[in-house]
């Protein structure tokens, strides 16, 4: 059986054109339902995390302000003289508008009798099993502690049919360690669940929800997930215990997430559901392309067919020699014409040129020699542009896979360490760039590097290192890379890198906002944290030096009550450049809270170390003659009180509580140099 050259050519372009699609949206298909996955855990994780850090900060925020408001002396006052009341009532509004998860405020005498209320029923409050409950710890009282427990009575609130309760006791004087009092009055502060769920609403789904349950002390921490297929629904609980220097025990509560798996899951169905599209699109053209190139190539056999016909009956083809729209087609036909018109010559000659036949059947072979030429010609041809065509296909094979990697590189980096970054944009670049070597730093001096100098040895002893600076989308500059080989570059490895470098600066921008705090441009909590984790591990793996410093600002509270905040934050400003002009650059300064700072100082193995002493002496001396101006005619000195620790002296495990007990001794000392020089 005869196969058609026009239909096998056509079955080989659609076959050509629809394998490649195909394989690749199975591969890009296989990958995207991976990446799809991972986010949705990724984003339960972070719903989890935010909805515990809700839960820590705003009971953290009604236990202090709890705390504070109870040591108000108006409210002693207020259970013996009832021209306080106005004075009462205005303390509890402002409580309420302070602490909004609040669901009702009650003020109690010494004797435990209900005086004062704020969204709660007195009436009811008096008889409820919870005021006998909140009697028992008399001795949490005495000592000026929090008491907190649960309440299951819904009319001692409008909007709540739960909730914990707070108790704080009114004491008449400013608390010492170790002492007894005994109270004046309770402040008690219910803070309903219903207030709470509405808190954590920003991080959960819809058909989502989740619930509170006060824990007892009687127990281990747990995380259970219970899942139900059928509705296509999962709850998680978590036992979280809330711990505070004021609350006598920690506060235990059981958080239940109820998720909704088919909500997380629906960006993910539908972003596959564009892919295919897409993919079915890509299948539609790449056959309408083959069908067209087959179409084509036919329409030139035919036409050479035609001619060939033609010759062979003895007339010349219908159509142009013109009609044919590739250069080998053109030129086999008009050879043939050639040919039929030579023959044609011949053969009118033949009865009367006898003589002339071996010249004649010469010219045939020499015209039959040049025809082979031409098909040796054009074999060599289409062997050239097949290798050529061959050499493209490969090098867009290479260019993609490189682009794959990117692509895989970036589900890498969310669970990667800030300090660690470096590391595994190096290992990137070997993957990306396998004929470059090169290296990427934080630095502003590469050549300083460990892995900078280890790559310059293996380099030679006599080789330039080049730089490129790496830049956020405001031009700050926030990192390097580092190579000879920059301008050896090829325009794909050109095109890559640039690719590479754009994503690596966005997620680096991305992690630099997350660790600065905004107010005073220093690195904040979580900056400190990862840090102070990272350093740690140098020590304990490359024999480094780490020295910790915690400051904390003198007089700010007062500054802030007396002349305003916005004093205040001139006061921290002030304070902040003071220190930040003495730090070299193996220190960085974090803020830790609203009045206090830490600084981290890493040296290397065998680096010469200013001493902790010698900064902490510094930091003293600059802060002298530094003062702010609150008003007219009124300055406010800088002063902060430091300290300091270091791991060569001290475990890596109570750097922190050494270097806090020494700032808490040094501000002891201050405020008693302040006592004495007034007196």
């Amino acid at each position: 059986m005869k196969l058609s050259l026009k239909y096998t050519m056509g079955l080989v372009l659609l076959a050509c054109s629809l394998l490649p699609v195909y394989v690749a949206g199975q591969l890009i298909l296989n990958q995207q339902s991976q990446s799809s996955l991972e986010q949705k855990e990724i984003k339960l994780a972070n719903s989890t995390i935010g909805i515990e850090q809700t839960v820590f900060d705003k009971v953290n925020l009604i236990a202090s302000l709890t705390q504070w408001y109870s040591q108000d002396r108006s409210l002693i006052k207020a259970g013996g003289n009832i021209f306080f009341s106005s004075v009462v009532w205005d303390k509890m509004d402002s409580f309420n508008s302070l602490a909004d998860s609040v669901s009702a405020t009650y003020i109690l005498d010494r004797y435990w009798k209900p005086i004062y209320d704020s969204k709660g029923s007195l009436y009811h409050f008096e008889k409820s099993q919870l005021l006998e409950d909140l009697k028992q710890p008399l001795l949490t009282y005495k000592q000026g502690k929090l008491f907190h427990t649960e309440f299951t009575e819904p009319e001692l609130v409008d909007d709540a049919s739960a909730g914990i309760a707070f108790v704080a006791p009114i004491l008449p004087y400013r608390l010492i360690e170790g002492s007894s009092y005994t109270p004046q009055g309770y402040l008690v502060v219910l803070m309903g669940y219903d207030r709470l769920e509405s808190k954590v609403t920003p991080f959960l789904y819809e058909n989502e929800s989740v619930e509170f349950n006060h824990v007892p002390h009687s127990g281990l921490e747990r995380t259970s997930v219970e899942r139900t297929n059928a509705e296509n629904t999962a709850s998680e609980t978590k036992l979280v215990s809330i711990g505070n220097d004021l609350f006598s025990a920690p506060l235990r509560l059981s958080i239940k997430h109820n998720v909704s798996d088919s909500a997380r899951l629906l960006e993910m169905q539908q972003s596959e559901a564009v892919f295919v599209k897409i993919l079915f699109a890509t299948l539609a053209i790449a056959i309408v392309c083959a069908l067209l190139l087959s179409r084509l190539f036919s329409q030139q056999l035919n036409l050479l067919t035609e001619s060939v016909g033609s010759y062979s009956s003895n007339k010349l083809p219908n159509h142009k020699l013109e009609e044919h729209r590739f250069t080998e087609f053109f030129t086999l036909s008009s050879l043939l014409g050639k040919m039929w018109a030579r023959i044609q010559h011949q053969l009118s000659e033949l009865t009367v040129r006898n003589e002339q036949l071996i010249s004649a059947n010469y010219q045939i072979a020499e015209s039959n020699n040049k025809l082979e030429n031409f098909n040796i010609q054009l074999e060599k041809t289409v062997e050239e542009k097949t290798s050529s065509l061959a050499y493209s296909l490969a090098r867009e094979e290479s260019h993609k896979h490189r682009i794959l990697k990117i692509v895989q590189f970036a589900s890498m980096r969310k669970s990667v360490e800030y300090r660690l970054i470096p590391e595994l944009v190096n290992v990137q670049l070997v993957s990306i760039l396998p004929n470059c070597c090169m290296q990427f730093s934080f630095s502003d001096k590469p050549e300083s590097s460990k892995a900078l100098l280890d790559s310059k040895a293996l380099l030679g002893s006599k080789v330039l290192l080049d730089s490129k600076v790496l830049v956020d989308s405001k031009g700050a500059t926030i990192g390097y890379f580092v190579s000879k080989e920059f301008d050896r570059l090829s325009e794909e490895d050109v095109l890559i890198f640039d690719l590479y470098q754009k994503q690596l600066a966005g997620w680096i921008e991305l992690e630099n906002i997350t660790r600065v705090n905004m107010q005073t441009g220093c690195y904040n909590r979580k900056a400190f944290n990862e840090d102070f984790e990272f350093s740690k591990r140098c020590v304990v793996n490359n024999r480094d030096t780490l020295s910790l410093f915690i400051i904390d600002i003198n007089g700010l509270k007062n500054t802030n009550d007396v002349y305003g905040h916005e004093v205040g934050d001139q006061l921290i400003q002030c304070s902040v450049e003071v220190i930040r002009n003495r730090l070299d650059s193996m220190s960085n300064l974090y803020r830790l809270g609203g009045d206090e700072f830490g600084i981290l100082t890493l040296s290397g193995h065998g680096q010469d170390l200013q001493s902790a002493g010698s900064l902490v002496q510094c930091l003293y001396a600059d802060q002298e003659g530094q003062v702010i101006e609150a008003k007219a005619g009124i300055s406010i000195p800088v002063r902060f009180s430091i300290g300091s620790s270091c791991s060569e002296s001290t475990d890596l495990d109570n750097l922190f509580a050494v270097a806090d007990e020494d700032m808490y001794k040094q501000k002891r000392h201050y405020y008693q140099s302040l006592l004495s020089t007034d007196k």
